[in-house]
């Protein structure tokens, strides 16, 4: 028997590498061959793009010819197995199709998928024990009658089968990445590959003692699994020797208690060091750990954390199931985080839409975030199935969308007018994120509140360029459509029209850091070892400026020595005072943005000589400008060889050169 597991994500999709695994290692099913495919949601999710992944997926099947294709559904790919689901059915009649996943999780979410009959089974809850019970009882041509978790088409009728019980011996469930399904090349391991996934994802225990009312981690339940500390450290040390960019720990709090999270990442630090990596982790703090020890070893591991909130409305956390977490507990952590100096994401979540919310209370929210001068990432609130909103759902005051992403789009306190200009808020939330000086000078300078600059932001954008908010709270992403015109709208929200001028410099600068930041596959520059050169020794050297991995823009205020001052004293007082100064700065990346100043007159003609080719001496003869004091010259093309802005030229480049003449070059220097 053929089995064809197949995903549709957007990260490294973790439970369809977890049934492989499972799968594989069953004895029972020795005598099964599974295989799988990863198809791009990206391509799937787009009209024009997403035919060459639907043949991709039907030559796979061509190819392998299996008895069951299964698939693992979730909130962003539901739409997409729809239509695929439906696609294999006409072609592949015969085959046996699976589904399970969250979207899946109870009989009323599984029934229309069996009543079209384009799937003959759904496994809802964990899959990996159920599934390899479903792929023995289709081996002996048999139903899954009687099997807990499932549902799936009877005679006539479709019969849904008692929910399975959790899981709870998490130590015989095979990891994917200890038993080599999962290939190493999937991952980011250098900070600048264009790897399939930037990050690993992996979880630690499963269940959630919160009663979140969006949330199918808790569900009411107090019940918590957790994974082997023994698997745990072998996983984390195969991920850390092969160095991956990240992993982000998936656990709905890190930790499954105070005293394992310390142990866990004790071993992190330890791991490291011996390993030499570089690994950066990422992980939702538990905010019923409150301990020195653990803060620490969150700066030692490198491990960056992220408190989250949903609303700062007392009464709407206490709705949602979070009341025990208000502002009170978010600052205190915060605050002891910030203290401990460890590393954060610098964001924390909110929810748009939250039945019992209002427009006027998530504007507070909005703003309570904004004044911390933290990332604020907005989700619109969604009914997800087997969640205590989806189970309350019929009560007549909220309006939501049957289909994914599942949008409340009003309900009792929040109308469609209100719940429209708080997503026209995130306009303003994501332009905070993406330009945080300019955004806050601005802010300040000339709007009561953060907020209010958000909203009016927002109603520009929309009036201009009819486009809604889109929730991906990155630069590239969100502020793509808009770019262009982001200096107009500047202009338009600040009557002073120099200052206007200053702040339309500071969000270029800005923004070019900020596309360095999201950008995945660029290059990354690092300076060549035992490579240093000083003073009049530049003459014979042929550097290389590198120059494809350098974003070079002109300026006329002094917008960086603004953002440096604006990060110690956030005041539009300064705005008063900045310099006017054409210069250029240079944006790189040596793994976090960088910049560098020179000026334009002399240092920037100079680089753009620096080929490989021709030695310095020759470069400055070229540019025939001649100065008294040759010493800021080799000063700043030290500072940029130690940047890796500048490196000496490759084997093979100097081509018919000639030492130089031993008469100098007539004395120049740069001005920067």
């Amino acid at each position: 028997m053929k089995i064809l597991l197949t995903s549709i994500s957007i990260e490294f999709p973790l439970a369809t590498y977890g049934l492989a695994a499972e799968l594989r290692r069953n004895s029972q099913l020795a005598a099964c061959q599974v295989e799988m495919i990863d198809l791009d949601w990206a391509c799937l999710s787009h009209y024009e793009r997403k035919n060459s992944e639907i043949w991709r997926y039907l030559a796979k099947i061509n190819a392998v010819k299996p008895d069951i294709v299964c698939f693992s559904i979730y909130l962003w790919n539901n739409l997409a197995y729809r239509e695929l689901a439906t696609i294999t059915r006409r072609l592949f009649p015969t085959i046996k199709i699976v589904a399970g996943g969250p979207e899946l999780a109870t009989p009323e979410a599984a029934e229309p998928w069996l009543a079209s009959r384009d799937v003959d089974v759904v496994v809802r809850g964990e899959g990996e024990r159920t599934l390899g019970e479903v792929v023995l009882r289709t081996a002996e041509q048999d139903t899954p009658r009687g099997i807990p978790g499932t549902s799936f088409l009877g005679d006539r009728l479709v019969v849904h089968e008692k929910p399975s019980a959790p899981i709870r011996a998490l130590d015989e469930l095979e990891s994917p990445f200890l038993a080599g399904a999962v290939p190493i090349e999937l991952f980011d391991r250098s900070g600048a590959s264009l790897a399939r996934y930037p990050r690993v994802l992996l979880e630690t225990y499963r269940g959630c003692y919160m009663k979140c009312a969006y949330c199918q981690w808790g569900n009411g339940s107090n019940t918590r699994f957790a994974f082997p500390m023994d698997r745990l450290h072998r996983e984390l040390t195969w991920l850390l020797s092969h160095n991956v960019g990240a992993i982000f720990i998936i656990d709905a709090m890190f930790g499954y208690k105070k005293q394992g999270a310390i142990e866990l990442l004790e071993y992190i630090v330890q791991e490291k060091k011996r390993l030499g990596a570089s690994t950066k982790f990422n992980v939702y703090h538990n905010q019923d750990f409150f301990d020195d020890r653990l803060f620490d070893l969150y700066r030692e591991a490198d491990v960056h954390v992220e408190i989250d909130l949903q609303s700062t409305n007392p009464d709407v956390l206490e709705k949602l199931g979070r009341g025990r977490w208000k502002t009170d507990s978010f600052e205190r952590h915060l605050a002891a985080i910030q203290k401990k100096n460890v590393p954060t994401t610098g964001a924390a979540d909110l929810i748009i839409g939250i039945p019992g919310d209002n427009l006027k209370s998530f504007e507070d929210s909005v703003d309570y975030l904004l004044g911390k001068h933290m990332r604020v990432n907005l989700y619109q609130a969604s009914i997800l199935p087997d969640t205590d909103w989806a189970r309350r759902a019929g009560d007549g005051k909220t309006a939501h969308s049957p289909l994914p992403p599942r949008a409340i789009f009003e309900s009792a306190d929040f109308p469609l007018n209100d719940m429209i200009a708080a997503r026209l808020i995130g306009h303003g939330t994501d332009f905070f994120n993406s330009f945080p000086h300019t955004a806050t000078l601005l802010s300040k300078g000339w709007f009561e509140r953060p907020v209010d600059l958000c909203r009016a932001l927002g109603a520009l954008v929309f009036k201009n360029h009819d486009l809604m908010y889109g929730e991906s709270h990155q630069y590239e992403g969100v502020m793509q459509a808009y770019l262009s015109s982001l200096p107009d709208t500047i202009r338009a929200l600040c009557p002073d029209k120099r200052k206007a001028e200053i702040l339309v410099e500071l969000a270029s600068f800005e923004g070019i850091l900020a596309a360095l930041k999201w950008k995945r596959g660029g290059t990354v520059l690092s300076p060549v070892r035992g490579w240093h050169v000083e003073a009049d020794q530049w003459l014979t050297q042929t550097p290389l400026y590198r120059r494809e991995g350098v974003t070079e823009m002109e300026f006329r205020f002094a917008v960086g020595q603004l953002a440096m001052d604006c990060d110690r004293l956030p005041d539009p007082a300064l705005l008063d005072s900045v310099a006017e100064r054409r210069h250029a700065l240079l944006f790189f990346n040596d793994s976090r943005p960088r910049h560098f100043m020179i000026d334009t007159g002399f240092t920037a003609p100079l680089l753009h000589r620096l080929n490989g080719y021709f030695t310095v001496a020759e470069a400055l003869a070229n540019l025939a400008v001649p100065l008294p004091d040759m010493a800021p010259v080799w000063t700043i093309l030290s500072l940029l060889s130690e940047a890796g802005l500048i490196v000496p030229s490759h084997p093979g480049t100097q081509i018919g050169h000639r030492a130089p003449k031993a008469d100098p070059v007539p004395a120049m220097a740069a001005t920067a």
